[in-house]
C-alpha cells in the first residue's frame, strides 16, 4: 500500500502492488523531503489508519477529504455514494447508479469504479456485480485481492496482508 497527500487533502492511494517501490512508482515516485507539514501529517493519519484496516479492525475513511476536482459531477456522485457503502456492505453497479441518483447509468459507474484513484477510501472493492459476483478490480491482483478484502470486512479476525 502506499498514498500521497497534498495540503488537507488525499491525492491518491494504491494498493496491490508486488513491493512498496513499484507502489510508490504507482504514485508518481518519492515526494520531496519538506519540514513536516500539513499534508504530511495527514499522510501519516492515513496511514495509521489504512493499517488499522489491513488488521481487520472495522474503520471508516470518510473524515479524509479526496481531490475529486477533475471529476465529473457525475463521477463526484457515484464517489459519493460509493464512500457511503460501510463496512462488509456491498451494492451492485446498479444498485450505486442509483443511490447517485442516475438508476440507468450502471456501466458508467463501472467505469469510475475502474478508475478509482483512492483504493480503501474510496471503497470501490464493495461494489460486485448484479449477481453478487467479483466483477473487475483494478488493482494489479485484481479479483483475488477484492475477494480477500470483501472477506476481511465479513470475517473479523482476518487479516489483509498475513
Amino acid at each position: 500500500m502506499a498514498w500521497r497527500c497534498s495540503g488537507s487533502v488525499v491525492r491518491r492511494v494504491t494498493i496491490g502492488a508486488a513491493t512498496r517501490g513499484d507502489a510508490v512508482a504507482a504514485l508518481g515516485g518519492t515526494p520531496p523531503k519538506t519540514p513536516r507539514s500539513e499534508a504530511q501529517r495527514l499522510a501519516e493519519r492515513l496511514g495509521e489508519r489504512l493499517g488499522r484496516y489491513a488488521c481487520g479492525e472495522c474503520v471508516a475513511f470518510d473524515d479524509f477529504r479526496i481531490d475529486d476536482q477533475q471529476l465529473t459531477p457525475f463521477a463526484q456522485r457515484v464517489i459519493v455514494a460509493c464512500r457511503g457503502l460501510g463496512w462488509g456492505e456491498t451494492s451492485s453497479y446498479k444498485g450505486l447508479a442509483g443511490r447517485a441518483g442516475s438508476p440507468g447509468a450502471a456501466r458508467a459507474v463501472g467505469s469510475v469504479m475502474a478508475n478509482n484513484r483512492w483504493a480503501i477510501v474510496v471503497p470501490c472493492h464493495r461494489v460486485v456485480g448484479a449477481g453478487g459476483d467479483l466483477r473487475g478490480f483494478s488493482a494489479p491482483t485484481g479479483v483475488d485481492l477484492k475477494r480477500r478484502m470483501l472477506d476481511l470486512e465479513t470475517r473479523p479476525m482476518l487479516r489483509l496482508f498475513a
